[in-house]
């Protein structure tokens, strides 16, 4: 008993060179929102040098999230097959690559190509990045490290909104482009250098991946050992439990990061007559506030032990903020608005990585379900580029944003009433 209780302990910690890892995947983390954000920021110049328009203009995010759709379910077995070390490589080089294509673009095609290689690192890092932090990290600090991980996408978007304008100046938008290009290269090298998997651990049962292959039917630590009970019936229930967690994210980020960061910056230039560096400060800070939702989201979800409450308090929260985002009238509903969907949505997507592996029934699922997880976040984003510029015409921006965003959001609300995890 006594020996039992000592490994128990043991399971609940992270080791020290654990918190070291997630701080490698953070910085490499960066090349994701560095390129995915680099475009509303600057849309006016980006207007006027390829010949968009609001609805156009969507497919440069849209086309950044398409490759995701392609690649975010296959991207689990690539990890499995190549090891998780070697595919977040890739995906990292995919971030750069693309960059260094979109610096040179001199028409839309080409640009919208580099978009698409620029997605294809963020499908794939998706999958990994997260499925390497639960690697290390056990159970009851997953949601923690989770979240702390989980700032690097608001970190990035605030760098983005505020440092583009600047340094695209009066129309220099290739200067942005080199930034993220030259950081994405340097994430590539500073990953492949510090990233290692962790050893076998007898206490906890984790299967080695020192060499960076993947042992899918490895414990995670502080996962128990499959039932012997698990039955057909369970894997199933645990796979519709992966679809409607997928579905319920796919439809936050559709309203969420897709819409409002794409479209809120043109809003506020457009109908509040803000200058593109105010517009972009204002859409930072609604991000920004990841930076203490994130981790403060998955430190109640240990402490609470329980992600899917928190992620329909969440919800409950955006039917709100969707009615005044693109509607307010002072500013006091702005910045109630921008405050709020910060929280609710960092929440939320802290709360949905750390449910894979509690509705997931054997360690093998959990790549399948960050891979379903990434999946929906490539087709919310993909539609969220583009849905909210086909409303604007017929539509307007108040009615427009409710008749898009409301039922939504409910939608995802009684989805996610659905979903068990043990």
């Amino acid at each position: 008993m006594l020996t039992t209780t000592a490994v128990n302990k043991n399971e609940t910690k992270a080791s020290a060179y654990a918190w070291i890892i997630l701080l490698v995947i953070f910085l490499a983390s960066f090349a994701i929102p560095v390129n995915m954000f680099k475009v509303p920021p600057i849309a006016p110049s980006l207007f006027s040098t390829f010949g968009l328009d609001p609805s156009t203009f969507g497919l440069l995010m849209s086309a950044f999230n398409l490759t995701g759709i392609i690649l975010a379910l296959p991207a689990s077995g690539i990890a499995n097959k190549l090891g998780l070390k070697i595919t977040t490589l890739a995906a990292v080089a995919c971030c750069a690559l693309g960059s260094l294509i979109g610096t040179f673009a001199g028409t839309i095609e080409v640009m919208l190509a580099s978009r698409f290689v620029e997605g294809a690192g963020m499908a794939v890092f998706g999958v990994t990045a997260p499925a390497a932090i639960v690697a290390w990290f056990p159970k009851e600090k997953r949601g923690l490290a989770l979240g702390l991980w989980s700032m690097y996408m608001p970190v990035g978007s605030i760098l983005m909104f505020n440092l583009a304008p600047l340094m695209a100046g009066d129309g220099n938008w290739q200067a942005v482009w080199w930034f993220t290009t030259i950081y994405s290269v340097a994430a590539t090298v500073f990953f492949a250098l510090f990233f290692k998997m962790p050893d076998r651990e007898p206490a906890s049962g984790r299967a080695s991946e020192a060499s960076g292959a993947g042992e899918p039917d490895g414990l995670m630590p502080g996962e128990p050992e499959a039932s012997p009970t698990s039955t057909p019936g369970s894997s199933r229930a645990a796979a519709v439990g992966l679809i409607l967690l997928a579905s319920m994210f796919a439809l936050v980020v559709l309203c969420g990061n897709g819409s409002i960061n794409t479209y809120l910056p043109t809003f506020l230039q457009t109908e509040r007559s803000l200058s593109p560096v105010t517009a972009g400060l204002v859409t930072s800070v609604s991000a920004g506030l990841g930076i203490v939702g994130s981790p403060l989201a998955g430190f109640l979800s240990d402490r609470l032990n329980s992600r899917k409450w928190l992620i329909v308090g969440a919800l409950v929260v955006l039917l709100v903020v969707f009615w005044f985002m693109f509607a307010f009238t002072n500013p006091i509903e702005m910045w109630v608005s921008i405050v709020l969907s910060g929280l609710a949505s960092s929440t939320i997507a802290v709360c949905t990585m750390a449910l894979v592996p509690e509705i997931a029934q054997k360690p093998k699922m959990i790549n399948l379900g960050m891979g379903a997880v990434a999946f929906g976040l490539s087709v919310g984003s993909t539609l969220g580029g583009m849905a909210l510029g086909w409303m604007l015409p017929p539509f307007g921006w108040e009615v427009g944003s409710h008749l898009l965003l409301l039922p939504l959001t409910a939608l995802a609300l009684v989805v996610t009433l659905f979903i068990k995890a043990r």
